[in-house]
């Protein structure tokens, strides 16, 4: 674990960051998730929290998508509105950044997910589903949500129920 610097001349470009310690955090600058024809992942494992303070763009179809159980930080302004951004499992945390896009939380079977807004805003231009298949959280917590595009909570579908809680504070 530690800090990484990433310089603003500098524009990383990756398909899969995986944080399998605590406290790594990442600063300034940009990068950009990008893989056109498949998900674009940011593994958080175990326990552990992963801080991304820079600013993240991903424009291709397929979305962002935070794994494992751990908790992912961003603090930076990400813009990924072309796909579908999931969680599929621990907590993706806006906090003091902001984040364009529309999200799908736990919508696979046997997944749970968190999103919590924390001092950040989370503007989804589409359609936002929480919880369909597996079970989800939305916690907004001194944030702001808008949901732009509608959000569907809990539904029941063919694979499966899923449970779905707000928590506002």
């Amino acid at each position: 674990a530690g800090t990484m610097n990433v310089s603003a001349s500098n524009q990383p470009y990756a398909n899969r960051l995986n944080f399998t310690a605590n406290g790594y955090v990442l600063n300034g600058g940009r990068f950009q998730m990008g893989n056109p024809g498949g998900i674009n992942n940011f593994n958080v494992t175990g326990a552990n929290v992963a801080t991304i303070n820079s600013n993240i763009s991903q424009p291709y179809s397929t979305g962002i998508q935070k794994i494992g159980t751990g908790t992912l930080v961003l603090g930076g302004t990400v813009t990924s509105t072309v796909g579908s951004n999931r969680i599929e499992g621990g907590i993706m945390r806006i906090a003091g950044g902001s984040f364009a896009g529309n999200v799908l939380v736990a919508d696979s079977a046997s997944t749970s997910g968190t999103i919590e807004i924390s001092g950040g805003s989370l503007t989804s231009t589409g359609q936002s589903v929480i919880g369909t298949r597996g079970n989800a959280t939305l916690l907004i917590n001194g944030g702001t949500a808008n949901f732009n595009g509608g959000i569907t909570m809990g539904y029941y579908n063919q694979t499966g129920a899923g449970n779905s809680t707000v928590k506002l504070s």
